[in-house]
């Protein structure tokens, strides 16, 4: 929600709810795409279920071993990209 609310705050409230309405449409469609074709989708990959698990696992460690390092990049930010209000 707040990602929603701050890339649409220079909208209005109609365009915000028009905004929401294709987003919930498109994400729904999505949805239901990947539960239809999912399975279609691993067996041309050949992937199985017990694969996906130890993949996931392995991400979700590798993610949490770079919060706990804390690694800060830092990132410039021109003058002109700076929104003054």
């Amino acid at each position: 929600m707040p990602i929603f609310i701050s890339l649409t705050t220079d909208l209005d409230k109609k365009q915000r709810a028009l905004t929401a309405k294709k987003a919930i449409i498109v994400s729904f469609i999505i949805l239901i795409l990947f539960a239809i074709s999912g399975q279609l989708l691993f067996k041309f990959f050949g992937i199985s279920v017990n694969n996906l698990k130890i993949v996931g696992g392995v991400i979700f460690f590798m993610m949490g071993m770079d919060m706990l390092q804390a690694r800060l990049n830092r990132i410039e930010v021109k003058d002109e990209e700076v929104k003054n209000t």
